[in-house]
C-alpha cells in the first residue's frame, strides 16, 4: 500500500505511491477518497472535510488489461489552531507570550525561545539577553489528548541597549563661535561606535 504521513484535520496529508515498476508496461492509477475526492495523480497531498475513519482505496491498471486495486482504512483526527502573539522587547525587558491556541480537547504546551531555554506554561514570560539586536524563532507545540500536535514559529526581535557611556567634546564653529559638537563614545571608547545610536 502507498504511504502517507499525518492524519489530521488542519493539515494536508501526503500519499505516496509504492507500486513497483514493470518493465515494459505503462500503468495508470486512480485514487478514491470516501469523502468524494479522487484523482490519477502518482501521489498527492489532501486536505480532510471532517473526522473520523476513511477509506483510501487506490486502483492501478496496466496498459495490457491487467488491473488491481488496494484499500486501507485510515483516522483522521483532530487537531488545534496554533497561535500566540507578543511584543518585541529590549534585552532583559520581560517578553509575555499570549497563547490563543484552541481545541476541542485538552491541551498541553511546548514553548522553545531560540535560546536554549524553554518552558511548558500556557502563556509564559522570558527574558532574552544579547549584546547585539537578534531575532529569536520562537517555537509553540501544542499537543491535544486523543489528537494530533501542531506547531507554529514567529520570529521575535529582541533590540539592544545603549551601550554609549562616555561622548566626545569638540569645538564647532561652523554652528556659531562658541558652538560645541558632541559624540557619543562607547564602552570601547570608540567615536559613534554603536550601530543606530544617535
Amino acid at each position: 500500500f502507498p504511504s502517507h504521513d499525518r492524519m489530521c484535520i488542519f493539515s494536508q496529508t501526503s500519499f505516496v505511491n509504492k507500486t513497483p515498476e514493470i518493465a515494459g508496461i505503462n500503468p495508470s492509477f486512480k485514487w478514491n477518497l470516501d469523502d468524494g475526492d479522487s484523482t490519477t495523480s502518482v501521489s498527492f497531498l489532501h486536505g480532510w472535510k471532517s473526522l473520523g475513519n476513511k477509506t483510501v482505496t487506490l486502483t492501478v491498471v496496466l496498459d495490457n488489461g491487467c488491473f488491481n486495486s488496494i484499500s486501507k482504512t485510515i483516522e483522521v483526527l483532530d487537531e488545534p489552531l496554533v497561535k500566540f502573539s507578543f511584543d518585541s522587547k529590549c534585552t532583559n525587558d520581560t517578553v509575555k507570550f499570549d497563547n490563543q491556541s484552541t481545541g476541542s480537547s485538552a491541551l498541553s504546551y511546548n514553548w522553545n525561545f531560540g535560546d536554549n531555554d524553554s518552558s511548558k506554561l500556557e502563556k509564559p514570560f522570558h527574558r532574552f539577553r544579547v549584546d547585539k539586536s537578534k531575532t529569536f524563532n520562537v517555537e509553540l507545540t501544542v499537543n491535544m489528548v486523543g489528537g494530533c500536535n501542531a506547531k507554529l514559529v514567529k520570529a521575535v526581535d529582541i533590540y539592544e541597549l545603549p551601550r554609549t557611556c562616555d561622548f566626545v567634546y569638540t569645538p564647532d564653529y561652523g554652528y556659531s563661535y562658541f558652538g560645541a559638537k558632541l559624540e557619543p563614545m562607547d564602552v570601547n571608547s570608540v567615536v559613534g561606535g554603536q550601530n543606530n545610536v544617535d
